[in-house]
């Protein structure tokens, strides 16, 4: 299991999303960016693994934008492995050759 970001809770309250880290309670939307763009797009991941269908993908576009490069690493792998593991197509837009590094060796 790959760690991104030690979280120790998920809470909801009423329409709100929160993250509880080191007792510390904090709304996702004033969580940082890097870690909203990646809950997002795991959230996104987790709703299409738990549609059904035949023709299943998912875009990633700029991975690199807002994400440091060992984050973006551990993402990636997730991301991999899980649509292998799904069949979901992937297709990665990027401008990054160091994304595309890290890609060619997931």
């Amino acid at each position: 299991m790959v760690e991104l970001f030690s979280i120790e809770r998920l809470i909801q309250k009423e329409l709100s999303l929160m993250v509880e880290k080191d007792g510390r309670v904090v709304e996702i939307m004033f969580a940082g960016s890097a870690f909203r763009k990646t809950f997002s797009m795991l959230v996104l991941l987790y709703s299409l693994i738990a549609t059904p269908g035949k023709y299943r993908i998912l875009l990633i576009e700029e991975l690199e934008s807002q994400l440091y490069p060992t984050l973006q690493h551990k993402l990636l792998c997730i991301v991999e492995r899980l649509t292998s593991i799904h069949k979901i197509q992937l297709l990665l837009a990027s401008n990054s050759d160091q994304v595309m590094k890290i890609f060619s060796k997931v």
